[in-house]
């Protein structure tokens, strides 16, 4: 370190009458301090221990450690922190004579062949004279050495020369590199530079980056400028793609496809009749149907009547959706007709005055047969209303985002260009019409002439039958959650050389949750030539925001154990900030925040928290620009990609759907009987993650049966915890909240109902399936699949191991019907005895007597042998 900059800060010192060391040691604790995050930070050091002149002539080891904790807070000047330091060292100075041996006997810390017990980093300022060794006819120079090993996590050694100073770093391998120390250095000479310069400073806001890393973090790796047709609405570039390749074929579900002219002239006929209804900019409508060449047509029909589209999910209970729809305003509800009951419900359960008109897709449709022509006028703008989706919400309601058409092109396009989509790809649509994801998928390939295959969801949510599905359809690009990817990798090992080949796969795309290097080897294992996109996103930003490529599996010996997120995609921005809002070094962790044209407008109807979560972006040029506040903590590797870390709230994913656990709450403190509760998300050791209700109930404990029934009426099936523990209070902390981390661990094994053991040998095949699957020693026949912690993609499992062990094709909406062993087990005997033949032929008999005159006699005359 430079001769003026000791020279500043041994003036800061004597103005508060401290000396270099403690100086020294304020710049050193400010760096833990960002480093880590921490408030608080423990630094040991030596101490010669001979502070009486009687001992000075003395031989032997007097030596001691001392434990110096140190308080920083980021509003506190430098000079004001030096006092502090300057406090903490003479008091520790006063008892130093006590052995740390002594001290750390009587605290009796936790102790762990990890690290050493009370502090993990040390200090030392060797500023004591070192006469010269002078020996009759010998020559003497002090060389260092290096035993191979280091006593402590990090240990700093400096000392006095040529007016500055120099020193050591010892450091522990497993946990640092030379680089990493080579930065940390570089931070610590920042921040004592600019201390010694401005010491009345908060030393929150001391620099601590040197300019080319700001530079290169700020903007290096943040010039993602590309062009994008942010200029346009996806339903125009839908439409220029179907006047450039009308005949071919824009989307499949199932035995049904429409091509691009059919597609867009369906959507046209349809848009002519919304608007008649008086959908344009900035009007809501809200889409209750299954994902289908349908529920197609009319999200295009709405953008091109200038509306935006709120996705209803008919599995969602009609409270929720209720909910839903009185707070986004929507002025139409189109329901498919196989929820017309459900629609009549949600619409009938609101205000007359705020009730929306509820329309039918198949009357829309008939209305619509003769409303030919052209595209209609433009009505919507790139920074028009594109949709709004719900999320999970911490007050207890759902979140309503709003996102604009310029920030959906824009993610789209980045989809097209990093997945490198063309006309030959085959893109799965297979996520939610409530999750975001859906969103792309739906639309993604139709802008670039490529094929959408839907994929129904008892197709999606059956790894093994989603397998057949992506090599029967030759789908190309296919995304699913790592908790889905399990499954399939699971099923494909099982299937060995019988796994389908997925020959026309190009490209695995997880999401909405991280992914574990793990099984990102396991699925290279199983298919090798097929590459993964990892993605990283929010549905504040109009989806995904990072993406990383991965052509090869991670490093058996990467000791990280989750791929990294990624670098942010065209036009988009990722910082790491700490509290204060500066950018954190490379390996420091921060609050990741996302800028760009993706950012969404923030929360319908909701100002406060938009404004508490879509700050002002100061790292922007462009005027009004915002940053979207993420709460992940992450941080930059060396390569500038992005590490996911975890979380600093409560929020946790579960199969990939955002849950606020406070919504769940809120739901439980509905019942008369619940006192007190919090909700959390505990691993059940097999990668899946379960929601666990601890409940306080009065007069006495409420079985979770009972708080299943209650909650599947007000909230979705993946929002209902699968175990309930009740509990007498809840643990609280020193400051009356909480304390999650003393939460009792919940026992995922056990079921709630007495046993009752399987009573014939399909009985006895069902519930060793169930036990697999579920982790579990035995089942009882008359548990419930789902009161166990089953869940839909746990189903699916459930499905796809008894279709190959008795040979029985069952769909996954069987198991949701016949929840129990013995309900279960009964279905598979009546379908292994063929009685369902009779229901298959009443079905048809039904079908045909549907059937109007002319559709009758165009089919009998279709069966008609020709003329010989």
């Amino acid at each position: 370190m430079e001769r003026g900059v000791v020279e500043g800060l041994v003036g800061v010192g004597r103005g508060v009458g401290a000396t270099l060391f403690m100086t020294l040691l304020a710049g050193f604790v400010v760096v833990l301090s960002r480093y880590s995050g921490q408030r608080e930070v423990c630094v040991g050091t030596p101490v010669a221990n001979r502070s009486r002149a009687e001992l000075e002539g003395l031989i032997g080891f007097f030596v001691n450690t001392l434990v110096l904790r140190v308080g920083v807070s980021g509003g506190v000047s430098f000079r004001g922190l030096v006092g502090r330091v300057r406090d903490v060292v003479v008091g520790g100075l006063e008892h130093g004579g006590l052995p740390f041996e002594r001290l750390v006997e009587e605290l009796r810390p936790v102790r762990r062949l990890s690290h050493a017990p009370l502090f993990q980093v040390m200090f030392i300022l060797q500023n004591a004279p070192r006469p010269a060794m002078s020996l009759p006819g010998v020559h003497t120079e002090s060389v260092p050495v290096d035993n191979g090993t280091a006593k402590y996590d990090l240990t700093l050694e400096l000392e006095p020369a040529d007016g500055g100073l120099t020193g050591i770093v010892e450091y522990s391998s497993d946990l640092f590199d030379a680089d990493r120390i080579q930065r940390m250095l570089e931070h610590l000479r920042s921040v004592l530079a600019s201390a010694a310069a401005e010491p009345d400073r908060p030393v929150g806001s001391l620099p601590m980056l040197t300019g080319g890393e700001r530079r290169q973090i700020l903007h290096d790796w943040n010039d993602t400028a590309c062009t994008a047709p942010v200029d346009r609405c996806v339903h125009e570039l839908v439409a220029a793609q179907a006047a450039a390749t009308p005949d071919r074929i824009a989307v499949r579900c199932g035995d049904r496809e429409l091509t691009y002219a059919e597609l867009n002239e369906a959507a046209n006929q349809l848009a002519r009749v919304l608007i008649d209804r008086g959908v344009g900019p900035e009007v809501l409508v809200g889409l209750l149907a299954d994902r289908d060449v349908d529920y197609l047509v009319a999200l295009l029909a709405i953008f091109k009547a200038g509306g935006a589209y709120a996705p209803l999910h008919p599995a969602e209970p009609a409270a929720r959706l209720g909910a839903m729809v009185a707070h986004s305003g929507c002025g139409l509800v189109l329901a498919a007709d196989a929820y017309a009951d459900l629609a009549g419900t949600v619409c009938a359960g609101l205000p007359e005055e705020n009730r929306p008109e509820l329309c039918l897709l198949s009357a829309l449709r008939a209305a619509a047969v003769d409303r030919v022509g052209g595209d209609p006028d433009r009505r919507a703008v790139p920074g028009n209303l594109g949709y709004l989706l719900y999320t999970s919400g911490s007050t207890g309601t759902p979140k309503g985002v709003m996102v604009e058409h310029a920030g959906l092109v824009n993610h789209l396009t980045a989809k097209i260009r990093d997945l490198g989509i063309t006309e030959a790809d085959v893109v799965a649509q297979n996520g939610p019409q409530s999750f975001d994801v859906s969103v792309w998928q739906f639309l993604a390939a139709l802008t670039c002439g490529g094929c959408t295959e839907i994929i129904p969801d008892e197709i999606a949510h059956d790894a093994a039958a989603l397998l057949a599905e992506t090599e029967r359809r030759g789908i190309s690009v296919l995304q699913v959650v790592p908790s889905v990817l399990r499954q399939m990798v699971h099923e494909a090992d099982t299937l060995g050389a019988l796994r389908p080949r997925l020959g026309g796969l190009r490209w695995m795309v997880p999401t909405g949750d991280a992914l574990m290097a793990e099984l990102c080897r396991r699925w290279f294992a199983v298919y090798p030539d097929v590459p993964m996109l990892n993605t990283y996103g929010s549905t504040e930003c109009s989806d995904d925001q990072c993406h990383l490529p991965l052509l090869e599996p991670p490093p058996a010996d990467d000791a990280a154990p989750i791929v990294p997120i990624g670098r942010p995609i065209g036009n988009m921005r990722a910082y790491v900030l700490d509290e204060r809002f500066q950018p954190c070094p490379v390996g420091v962790p921060g609050e990741v925040y996302i800028g760009g044209v993706g950012v969404g407008r923030g929360y319908l109807s909701d100002p406060e928290r938009t404004a508490g979560t879509f700050l002002p972006d100061p790292y922007s040029g462009v005027p009004g620009a915002r940053l979207y506040r993420t709460r992940d903590v992450g941080q930059f590797r060396p390569d500038g990609a992005i590490e996911f870390l975890g979380r600093n709230d409560h929020l946790v994913k579960v199969r990939g759907f955002r849950i606020e656990p406070g919504e769940i709450e809120a739901a439980l403190a509905e019942h008369p009987a619940v006192r007190d509760t919090v909700v959390v998300a505990h691993d059940d050791g097999a990668g899946h993650k379960r929601l666990v209700a601890y409940v306080v109930a009065d007069p006495g404990p409420v079985s979770g049966e009972v708080l299943r029934a209650f909650l599947r009426d007000r909230l979705p099936e993946y929002m209902v915890p699968g175990v309930f523990v009740p509990l007498e209070s809840l643990p609280l902390n020193v400051n009356g909240k909480v304390d999650r981390k003393a939460l009792p661990a919940p026992d995922l094994t056990t079921g709630s109902r007495t046993y009752v053991a399987p009573r014939t040998p399909v009985e006895h095949q069902v519930a060793q399936v169930w036990a697999e699957v579920l982790r579990r020693d035995r089942i009882s026949v008359e548990e419930s699949f789902f009161d166990l912690g089953g869940h839909s993609l746990l189903a699916s499992q459930v499905v796809a191991r008894l279709r190959r062990s008795l040979d029985v094709d069952l769909p996954l909406r069987v198991l949701f019907e016949a929840d129990t062993v013995a309900s279960l087990a009964a279905e598979v005997e009546r379908r292994l005895s063929g009685v369902d033949r009779d229901e298959d032929l009443t079905a048809l008999v039904e079908a045909v007597e549907r059937m109007t005159d002319e559709e009758v006699e165009l089919l009998l005359n279709a069966q008609k042998p020709e003329a010989p």
